[in-house]
């Protein structure tokens, strides 16, 4: 019964560590009400360097990816730009279609596009 060694925090090979307290603390921001926001004037302002300065850093903070997040949107910008691409293509073929053609030719063009898109899913 005596001879199990529990493990407690204390035993940690980081327990005497002063910078682990630190390494989890949240960044403190001062929450300031609805009613107290103005768009362009005080110290709470949505148009203002201070907030303008807090979104950029949030913004860096975001976009400091790491070496997976890396990969997977090396991945998915290649998808994404044929996807847009796809789309504004679709969309002059449609103009076209409707200037030089007529509005049949768009119904039948599109009903074709539907029935083609629907049956390769």
């Amino acid at each position: 019964g005596d001879d199990i060694d529990d493990l407690r925090p204390e035993d940690a090979a980081d327990a005497d560590d002063p910078g682990k307290e630190k390494a989890y603390q949240e960044e403190q921001y001062v929450e300031v009400q609805a009613a107290d926001m103005t768009i362009c004037c005080g110290p709470n302002a949505l148009y203002s360097r201070k907030t303008f300065a807090k979104c950029w850093d949030v913004l860096v903070d975001i976009s400091n990816p790491d070496k997976e997040t890396k990969r997977l949107m090396e991945l998915g910008i290649p998808f994404t730009l044929s996807e847009v691409s796809e789309a504004f293509f679709d969309a002059v073929t449609v103009a076209l279609i409707s200037h030089y053609l007529g509005v049949n030719a768009l119904s039948a063009f599109v009903v074709t596009h539907l029935l083609v898109g629907l049956s390769e899913t």
